[in-house]
């Protein structure tokens, strides 16, 4: 472990001395520097990834990366444009005929290169905004760029976003197409297709369709948030199509109480589709979430209950098709969207020992119809300071037992993050 972390930082060191400008990241960047109007920000990313298996092949898989982000200037008074450049390298360490080798970092390839972003956006300051094109969603639960690896995804679509007042927001979008974190182009599909699904370098799916199963022509989605000093609520409506229609409202409560914060959080999930190529979808889920806030620790307790329904996809499962979903019990590895329908709790804690280092555990037990699992997750960050302000190191490591663990077999995850934001 000791000479992969020292190689890891030698070659994150060695591009950043040679150009890493060329490798930086859109939302994810530091405050965006100006050129003629132009705001230019991103990140550099090396990634590590070990898959231990008890009783089989362990994997692994580095690679090196990040987004260029540009976004022009205003012109006609409320338009501007964006880019994103979107590019992973592993330099082929890897031979990747042979299962040493894990695809889930960045797919069967030795690099990914893509525009990420490309779009349109209209925009009237703290009232309206409009984009078109290829972009990265945010703020949307059940479909937004994450970036659980190296690149986030992002879709093709028109996103609206109307905020009448500061404490309400109304969003409206239809997503065409996506580009999943392990892709170099836009595809309609999702993560229940097959990898290589029509030529897609899709990896880390769900699995449960064929290789004949037709496209999808992607979302159509609607919701609202409204926040206050001790509230939030959102609620959607997302019709994901040939796949389910869904339901969504959340609601989350905190108070200051001097030195302590606690706070409170229920969620409600209904989705249906009897026509869907997944089979009948027919789903209702439950959660609850509560904790404190106690100085610079965090305490959480959280639990989701999703209903059996016999004859019904997963037994009654929900469906998730662009990540792993919103709910409150989901960790690094799996979570009641890939294992369908029964019961799962969490608890987690945090600790900020200093401005500079962060860490959190948890531990979460789903009971569902394809068995008992176990998921122990915990991740250290430290952040740099002075002139190293913007870089970061994260390590995760994750161990999965039980029926739900991937291929029925007992796993362990490590992921060493090294970032540089500008």
């Amino acid at each position: 472990m000791i000479k992969k972390l020292k190689y890891t930082v030698l070659t994150f060191g060695m591009l950043h001395a040679v150009g890493a400008y060329a490798f930086t990241g859109a939302v994810y960047g530091a405050a965006p520097s100006y050129i003629d109007g132009f705001a230019i920000n991103g990140f550099v990313r090396s990634f590590y990834f070990y898959n231990g298996y008890n009783g089989a092949q362990n994997q692994r898989a580095f690679a090196l990366g990040g987004i260029l982000n540009i976004k022009s200037p205003t012109f006609l008074k409320y338009f501007s444009g964006g880019l994103s450049f979107f590019t992973a390298h592993n330099f082929g360490l890897y031979d990747q005929s042979k299962n040493s080798y894990d695809p889930l970092l960045m797919g069967e390839k030795n690099s990914i290169n893509s525009l990420g972003q490309a779009y349109i956006e209209f925009s009237i300051p703290k009232n309206i905004v409009i984009k078109a094109g290829d972009q990265m969603l945010h703020n949307m639960p059940w479909l937004h760029s994450h970036d659980p690896m190296l690149l986030p995804d992002s879709y093709q679509a028109i996103f609206a976003k109307y905020t009448p007042n500061k404490n309400i927001k109304l969003y409206a979008l239809r997503e065409f197409r996506w580009q999943s974190r392990t892709s170099n182009a836009y595809y309609n599909d999702n993560y229940y297709y097959p990898a290589t699904y029509e030529g897609d370098s899709l990896y880390g799916t769900f699995g449960k369709l064929p290789y004949t199963a037709p496209q999808t022509p992607g979302t159509l989605a609607f919701g609202a948030k409204y926040t206050n000093n001790f509230m939030k609520t959102e609620a959607w409506y997302y019709d994901f199509y040939k796949i389910a229609k869904m339901f969504y409202m959340s609601a989350s409560f905190s108070k200051n109480l001097g030195s302590f914060k606690p706070n409170l959080g229920v969620q409600y999930v209904r989705q249906f589709n009897n026509k869907s190529i997944l089979g009948n979808i027919n789903s209702v889920t439950y959660g609850v979430t509560s904790g404190v806030k106690y100085k610079n620790a965090q305490l959480r307790l959280s639990y989701n209950e999703n209903e059996p329904k016999p004859g019904a996809f997963l037994n009654g499962g929900v469906v998730s098709p662009y990540n792993i979903g919103a709910l409150y019990t989901n960790s690094i590895i799996v979570g009641l969207v890939q294992l369908g329908a029964g019961n799962a709790w969490q608890v987690a804690g945090s600790y900020l020992f200093s401005p500079q280092i962060n860490t959190n555990a948890s531990y979460a037990q789903c009971n569902t119809y394809i068995g008992k699992s176990t998921e122990l997750d915990w991740t250290i960050q430290y952040n740099g300071i002075n002139e190293l302000k913007n870089f970061s190191i994260t390590n995760e490591l994750s161990f999965d037992t039980g029926g739900g663990a991937p291929e029925g077999k007992d796993a362990y995850y490590e992921q060493l993050d090294l970032q540089y934001l500008f």
